[in-house]
């Protein structure tokens, strides 16, 4: 069983009338296995003393009594708040045997919805967990002296689902693809920057989650598509870019997207997130004051040997292989 993260957030009008309404425009599972199930579990964001006693006592046995038959259960959380403590211990007061295991793939140190108590949930979710999971180094070294059951295991990809026959940029004009949520992590002064350059054509792929006003009017603006189709929408390009801001939250994420994009055989242009420091020889770094672009330099990243130093750094990466590294421990 899958349910989503719960938001970190109070709730906006149109939350409330997606719920009253069961609507909900934005599909957010191309799934085709049966033996997953998504259910339509409803929660309250455990941010304040009220909603958390309302999940405690209404909504936790509602939900997840269904599964108190079940001899053993393996909770797999990445958002480390009271709710997942509760749902532990809700367990563990029905005498059911539990695994726990913590996927940390955010520094929450920094989130931008960070508070003390999460900070102290995250702690002792780590003590109790029966592996912990880190997705980046820095996630690593903080979380090891907390609890020895750790692993780094970074994120996979499909090969064939992103693979494109490799070119050099030939023309003066270079059309560059972002795909993913368009949100705050991103650094919208270096995209506006670069919508204004005389040689680029920029492209944003996904749901909107910025105002659109602060964007620029040469910035292309496209809905998320079903994932089959993006590896289709990214080889209309010549480069892709990975342009996350450079802070302290951002320096511990490693996003999935990043070996997704060194599948692509494409140029990738990106900030020189701490996180992928190893890899930065591949990439074509970029800042607000590096502007314009180089094509001949742009091309140069996907030289013989990077191209093929990229593909031995996602050999054997698939997410299922990647969730071998884990489930073994378990």
């Amino acid at each position: 069983y899958y349910f989503g993260k719960i938001g970190l957030r109070y709730p906006k009008a149109r939350d409330l009338f997606n719920i009253l309404f069961k609507k909900n425009n934005r599909k957010k599972f191309n799934i085709s296995n049966s033996k997953i199930n998504f259910p339509s579990f409803f929660f309250l964001p455990p941010i304040n003393f009220l909603f958390n006693v309302m999940n405690k006592k209404i909504f936790l046995n509602k939900y997840l009594s269904r599964f108190l038959k079940i001899n053993e259960i393996i909770i797999h959380f990445y958002q480390p708040t009271k709710l997942i403590f509760d749902i532990i211990n809700f367990f563990k007061k029905h005498g059911i045997k539990i695994k726990v295991v913590y996927d940390c793939v955010q520094d929450y140190r920094f989130h931008p919805s960070t508070n003390s108590e999460l900070i102290s949930f995250e702690n002792k979710l780590v003590k109790l967990a029966d592996l912990v999971v880190a997705d980046s180094k820095i996630n690593y070294d903080r979380l090891k002296g907390i609890n020895s059951k750790l692993l780094v295991v970074q994120p996979g990809v499909e090969t064939s689902n992103f693979f494109i026959n490799p070119k050099k940029i030939k023309n003066s004009t270079v059309s560059i693809i972002y795909y993913g949520n368009i949100r705050q992590d991103l650094d919208f002064e270096l995209l506006n920057g670069l919508s204004y350059c005389d040689n680029i054509k920029i492209t944003l792929l996904g749901n909107l989650n910025y105002p659109k006003n602060k964007l620029s009017k040469k910035i292309i603006l496209k809905d998320a598509i079903p994932y089959k189709k993006l590896k289709t929408e990214i080889e209309k390009h010549d480069a892709v870019i990975l342009p996350y801001k450079l802070n302290d939250f951002t320096s511990a994420i490693i996003p999935a997207k990043f070996f997704e994009c060194l599948a692509t055989n494409m140029p990738i242009i990106s900030t020189s997130m701490k996180a992928t420091k190893k890899y930065h020889h591949l990439l074509y770094l970029i800042d607000k004051n590096s502007l314009p672009i180089n094509i001949k330099k742009l091309n140069d990243t996907v030289s013989t040997s990077n191209l093929k130093e990229r593909n031995e750094i996602i050999k054997n990466k698939s997410w299922k292989e990647k969730f071998n590294e884990f489930y073994n421990e378990i």
